[in-house]
């Protein structure tokens, strides 16, 4: 539920799910910030898609999606936690949607604006 701070089995769960899915999934630091009790980590998460993952079988595809998290630290342990995930380009990488480029072009073909004017 959004706003309420997950449970270390929750965390572990969700972890379970994705090495299920992704085996060799990765995360590569690219910044992290501290200021006060939060901590902020900009990752770039990395996989291969060989297990099944929420239900979707297994296509070999790789992936490479952004990551942001917020940690609230008290007690010197994480309290909370905020995750955004670049799910569109998740998704967008594992086929379930089209890329970008070509839902444009598919708009473009019926004389849609897409001047934003």
């Amino acid at each position: 539920t959004a706003g309420t701070p997950r449970s270390a089995e929750s965390v572990k769960r969700e972890a379970t799910a994705w090495l299920t899915g992704f085996p060799d999934l990765e995360f590569v630091l690219e910044q992290m910030i501290a200021a006060g009790d939060r901590v902020v980590s900009q990752c770039t998460m990395r996989g291969t898609h060989t297990g099944v993952w929420m239900g979707v079988p297994p296509a070999g595809t790789k992936v490479s999606v952004p990551i942001i998290t917020i940690h609230r630290i008290a007690g010197a342990k994480i309290a909370e936690d905020w995750v955004l995930v670049g799910s569109l380009m998740l998704f967008q990488q594992l086929g379930f949607i089209p890329e970008t480029q070509a839902i444009l072009a598919g708009l473009r073909m019926f004389d849609v604006d897409l001047s934003g004017a």
